[in-house]
């Protein structure tokens, strides 16, 4: 039987640390919705709870977010 390699997960990957960085210095905005679109969100994930990307995408589109 051939061991499995196992994974050092005590110290981030140099990728993780810089894809953190990002994240810290340069925070998403935050997004306020209408009425309208957080009534059709609630709508389309009560339907869906796991809509796939094009959904969302194709939502996100319709309400123009």
């Amino acid at each position: 039987m051939i061991p499995s390699p196992q994974l050092d997960v005590s110290q981030p990957s140099p990728e993780a640390e810089e894809e953190a960085e990002i994240r810290i210095d340069s925070p998403r905005k935050r997004h306020r919705m209408s009425p309208t679109q957080l009534m059709r969100l609630e709508s389309l994930y009560q339907q869906d709870t796991h809509p796939s990307r094009h959904r969302k995408n194709q939502l996100a589109g319709e309400l123009g977010m």
